[in-house]
């Protein structure tokens, strides 16, 4: 016989059809247990993704049927799991969207099911953030910079993507694909970021700098030097590339090193000139250098002729 609706059935054993009753018994027909899959965390981010599971089951279940195992199948190449609890945790290393089933081994081999929840976890690498800014640097202001949005998605399962927009200037944040043009009017150093979140709300961020004005050049150097005896001058310029140059009698006659070290072969005043280049501008500093021969001279006391 199968019963097929979940109540208590009263079955009686007669020795006829009308007959005397010889046995009865109370049959109870449970409805197949149906569960609930929750996580401690979202079932979404980066991987690696780590996830605690958790599986109630609703409604609660009847008092004569108690759970004796749990089979979990996570979805992604073969990671499975068994325990006696209905927690457990689990690290998806590759991205993806993994469906989870759980086999439910019960006291009654009739109420054993096998719950499955499709497209349960997303996860994905973070998303790659980039744009440029254009131009990126001026010598002069006004300057109006556009934004090129270059980033990208790991994977197709984890777009859409959604953009969030920063400016050093405190323009109001953007989270357009492209923000609206800037115009600065005012040399300095400017910085815009980009933080890119994509569909498991995995992020990552990028920051560009626009440079506008020119770069400052200066240098240390001692006011007086000796014939033959090595000098080295201290470069404190903002950061660019370098051009140094010397005059006659001086060795190296140039120099792009950051701190160079000359010599000087001839006694007098030598120019020093550094010119400091960023970003297509430039700026020059020049100083002026003493440079000595001293002469040995003694004298005797008494002297003879």
């Amino acid at each position: 016989t199968t019963f097929s609706t979940a109540r208590d059935y009263n079955v009686t054993l007669r020795n006829s059809s009308g007959g005397a009753v010889i046995a009865s018994t109370v049959i109870k027909a449970y409805a197949k247990p149906t569960f609930q899959l929750t996580t401690v965390n979202p079932p979404k981010g980066c991987t690696p993704l780590g996830v605690t599971f958790s599986l109630t089951p609703t409604p609660a279940l009847p008092a004569g049927v108690t759970i004796v195992n749990h089979s979990w199948v996570f979805g992604d190449f073969g990671g499975t799991s068994t325990n006696s609890i209905p927690t457990v945790s689990h690290t998806y290393m590759q991205g993806g969207i993994y469906d989870v089933s759980v086999g439910i081994q019960s006291n009654l081999p009739s109420c054993n099911v096998t719950p499955s929840f499709e497209d349960f976890v997303s996860t994905a690498p973070p998303p790659t953030a980039n744009f440029t800014a254009s131009p990126a640097s001026s010598c002069s202001v006004p300057l109006t910079v556009s934004f090129t949005n270059n980033s990208t998605a790991s994977m197709p399962l984890a777009q859409p993507l959604t953009y969030s927009w920063q400016f050093s200037t405190g323009d109001p944040q953007e989270t357009t694909t492209v923000p609206t043009p800037k115009t600065y009017n005012t040399a300095g150093t400017y910085t815009t970021s980009l933080t890119v979140t994509d569909a498991n709300n995995c992020s990552s961020s990028v920051t560009r700098n626009v440079l506008i004005g020119n770069p400052a050049s200066s240098f240390n150097a001692p006011s007086v030097a000796c014939v033959g005896v090595p000098v080295t001058f201290t470069n404190t310029s903002t950061p660019g590339s370098y051009q140094w140059n010397f005059d006659a009698g001086t060795t190296p006659f140039s120099s792009n090193q950051v701190n160079p070290t000359v010599t000087y072969s001839t006694p007098g005043t030598h120019n020093i000139s550094l010119t400091t280049f960023s970003g297509g501008c430039s700026s020059v500093q020049t100083k002026t250098i003493l440079v000595e021969q001293p002469v040995a001279t003694f004298t005797t006391s008494p002297t003879y002729s």
